[in-house]
């Protein structure tokens, strides 16, 4: 399915500020991948392991660039509920893959299981030009085991209960939490520049393809303070609609310790 009128109704939203992704961003994303493992003062070792294996690897919660701290891992909730996700950096062979994401369902709606309602992903971009951007390509996304790493399901466009409940029954999961508690979502993101900041996981009728409920995640890494996210690197102010998706937005006065302490939580 492409990317229709109902997604494009969901954009209407004041901008200001510079467009947040620069050259200076290939220079982050550089620098980031030499001191990845260089992490905050308070950041659980568990957090990290030495293991090549993308079923094992969780990235560390944070990192440090330029003394601040940037966040590898982020949570939210859409509008009505009806899904909570994490999403976090993709990590393989210790290394960072800026076109791959790694989410996870920390709650889905029972629902679900109904068919009456399918997934899609997509990814837009916001800057002081334009309102903001959407690919109308839906973002692919494949199913796998946590525990493992096993490929269970591979790159599809959208997902709807059927297309995996013979899988789910077949692994011995009966619902739809206990299908998603233990499986992650990797997304092929086709930004190996971190050209886009935001992933969006709609969720539609099945019966007339409208858009039920919504949630939208800023994509790490991304700074972990708010005031800092709010800031470009040449000082210019981030556009609104990216800094009210931040996490932390209503933490302004929150410690580093205590920012760092919810990153963790975020983390899978």
């Amino acid at each position: 399915m492409k990317y229709g009128p109902a997604i494009a109704a969901s954009f209407s939203i004041e901008l200001t500020g510079e467009d947040p992704v620069t050259n200076n961003q290939n220079l982050l994303i550089a620098a980031l991948l030499l001191s990845l493992g260089s992490v905050l003062a308070g950041c659980s070792n568990a957090l990290q392991t030495s293991s090549s294996d993308q079923a094992s690897t969780m990235p560390a919660a944070t990192t440090s660039y330029s003394s601040k701290p940037y966040q590898s891992c982020n949570q939210a909730s859409s509008p009505s509920s009806t899904m909570t996700v994490k999403i976090q950096s993709y990590i393989e062979s210790n290394t960072r893959h800026d076109d791959l994401m790694s989410l996870k369902f920390s709650s889905l709606n029972e629902s679900f299981s109904d068919n009456t309602h399918f997934i899609q992903m997509w990814r837009w971009m916001a800057s002081n030009t334009s309102a903001p951007s959407i690919d109308p390509t839906p973002v692919n996304f494949r199913l796998e085991l946590i525990s493992t790493g096993e490929i269970l399901k591979d790159y599809m466009s959208s997902m709807k209960w059927s297309d995996i409940s013979a899988l789910a029954s077949n692994r011995g999961f009966t619902t739809v939490a206990s299908f998603f508690a233990a499986v992650r979502l990797t997304a092929d993101t086709r930004d190996t520049t971190a050209s886009y900041q935001v992933l969006k996981i709609a969720y539609y009728k099945t019966s007339d393809n409208s858009v039920d409920d919504q949630v939208d995640l800023l994509m790490p890494i991304f700074a972990m303070n708010p005031a800092d996210y709010a800031l470009q690197p040449n000082g210019q102010t981030r556009p609104t609609v990216l800094q009210n998706l931040h996490p932390f937005k209503a933490y302004t006065s929150s410690t580093v310790a205590q920012l760092t302490s919810m990153v963790q939580s975020f983390c899978f």
